[in-house]
């Protein structure tokens, strides 16, 4: 009775030993399962000592998403999906910069074009805003030249038409230097008529070499009471510097004033396009003076031959002048006028 008691002590214990060392396994096992996943969970996200998956530098992850041992995860900070921040890129080295892209695609930067031609010659050196572009010129376009192609210059070809827009350009193999200079300034103008004034132009119809600059120029000579009557140039200013003499000069504004002013040699004075005009020699000699236009064809209407050297009705006249007939009709047989 004693043995089998004995014997069954024994089984016991070894059960016990058996179950705790399957016990021990399971633990374990369970304890290298643990590890391994979070080893897993720190490379999915980045975490660890090797690097981070968004391509920063090393060190800790702020936030986990497993924790250690299932604790609490710390929140990830806003990530940008797939976008990094780039600086925006020029789409063409050269001028005009037209668009930019940004990193965003739905974020597109568009700048206006560049006044600056589109090409960079090979000879033309780098300076420290970049490549040098070329000249551009302030000419008006020829009225048969593309608006986006760049010219030095447009002298008149006078064998081709003149349309509102200047005259066609003669061919560059052409062009001599005698097209930019004009001699007929130096002789005064014949002032023996019944305004004893004479106006010698250098506009693009007498001089070339200005047709699409916008400049242009003309001598004004007055003899003794000569007079340039009231005026007007729809296409310019006018500047005027007086060169010999004395000369009272004066323009009306839109709103009906007057300005007036005696000039005197060196003295310059300018008016308004469109306004307006006269100069009147109120000196005791001749006066000479020389007038500068923004336009290579500033144009020209008298006021007094648009009413008395014209066929006018004088009727018409009469009524929207309120001058009386009989003034109007001598007015018309002075300068020429019929009607």
């Amino acid at each position: 009775m004693i043995i089998l008691e004995e014997i069954a002590k024994a089984k016991k214990a070894e059960n016990s030993s058996s179950n705790s060392a399957f016990v021990s396994s399971l633990d374990d096992n369970a304890a290298s399962t643990t590890l391994t996943q979070q080893r897993n969970n720190r490379n999915n996200n980045g975490v660890g000592r090797g690097g981070r998956s968004n391509g920063r530098g090393g060190g800790r992850d702020r936030g986990r998403s497993n924790g250690r041992g299932g604790g609490r995860s710390q929140p990830q900070p806003h990530q940008w999906p797939q976008y990094p921040y780039q600086q925006p890129q020029w789409t063409s080295p050269t001028y005009p910069r037209q668009q930019q892209q940004w990193a965003y695609p739905w974020q597109t930067w568009v700048t206006p074009p560049c006044p600056y031609p589109t090409t960079v010659s090979p000879h033309q050196q780098s300076s420290i805003l970049g490549p040098k572009p070329q000249q551009a010129h302030m000419a008006t376009t020829p009225p048969h030249m593309n608006s986006q192609q760049v010219v030095d210059f447009c002298v008149a070809d006078y064998n081709a038409p003149n349309g509102p827009a200047g005259y066609s350009c003669k061919t560059p193999k052409k062009v001599t230097v005698d097209d930019f200079v004009f001699h007929g300034l130096a002789t005064g103008g014949n002032t023996t008529n019944i305004i004893k004034a004479a106006v010698t132009p250098a506009f693009d119809a007498q001089f070339p070499g200005v047709n699409g600059l916008d400049i242009s120029i003309a001598r004004l000579d007055l003899a003794g009471g000569g007079v340039i009557p009231l005026h007007t140039h729809p296409g310019a200013s006018e500047i005027l510097v007086v060169v010999q003499g004395t000369i009272c000069a004066g323009f009306v504004s839109s709103d009906n004033v007057v300005y007036l002013e005696t000039l005197y040699k060196g003295d310059v004075m300018v008016f308004p396009q469109g306004l307006l005009h006269f100069q009147i020699n109120s000196g005791g000699s001749n006066a000479l003076a020389f007038v500068s236009f923004s336009s290579a064809n500033p144009g020209l209407q008298i006021l007094d031959f648009a009413l008395f050297k014209s066929d006018f009705p004088t009727e018409l006249i009469t009524q929207t002048t309120f001058l009386d007939a009989v003034v109007v009709k001598k007015l018309k047989g002075v300068l020429g006028g019929s009607g």
